[in-house]
């Protein structure tokens, strides 16, 4: 008696392998006949495999683009209620990168480039006007002129908090506001 579990079996008897060993693929036609005996609907399931494959064949040999482009006829395997379902929550499109975000703000901040980028364009152009309102208003009327700079200055910096929100903002949005970039 050789084998843990074989109580009262010479060597070599007792249950058939169930697998093909670790790393090895277990043939098809041996993994249908042994999972037959355990499963009473292997045969209506083989049965419908090959009809459907029959079919597919019948229609034009898989999933054709003409095949595809009829209503009801998606991708394969996604249901036509499930093509046709809109979700009342926004779709998440992450296609910028917040990391290149702080990049833009790091280095080009000064002309609001990655407002810009994440899609805040009006108040990007709100911040470049501020920008350069203030070095004309500093000419004719310095006071004024060095609060604007100051505003400019603290807006900038507060960008380095806000922008996490305009990112998930822009991602909930998908490209409807792209900005500069798209």
């Amino acid at each position: 008696m050789t084998g843990f579990g074989k109580k009262g079996l010479g060597s070599g008897a007792g249950m058939p392998r169930q697998s093909a060993g670790f790393g090895q693929a277990m043939p098809a036609q041996r993994m249908a006949q042994q999972h037959s005996e355990y499963d009473p609907m292997a045969a209506q399931r083989e049965a419908f495999i090959a009809a459907e494959r029959a079919r597919r064949e019948a229609e034009g040999g898989g999933y054709s683009n003409a095949y595809r482009d009829e209503p009801g006829h998606g991708s394969p395997g996604v249901s036509s209620y499930a093509q046709d379902y809109h979700s009342p929550h926004p779709r998440v499109i992450g296609n910028r990168s917040l990391a290149i975000a702080y990049i833009f703000w790091f280095i080009l901040g000064q002309l609001s480039i990655h407002r810009f980028y994440l899609g805040a364009t009006t108040s990007a152009i709100a911040q470049v006007g501020l920008l350069f309102g203030s070095f004309v208003v500093l000419f004719i009327f310095p006071p004024m002129g060095v609060v604007g700079l100051i505003g400019w200055a603290l807006w900038i910096f507060a960008d380095l908090f806000l922008m996490p929100g305009m990112h998930r903002a822009y991602c909930r949005q998908g490209a409807v506001n792209a900005g500069i970039f798209s």
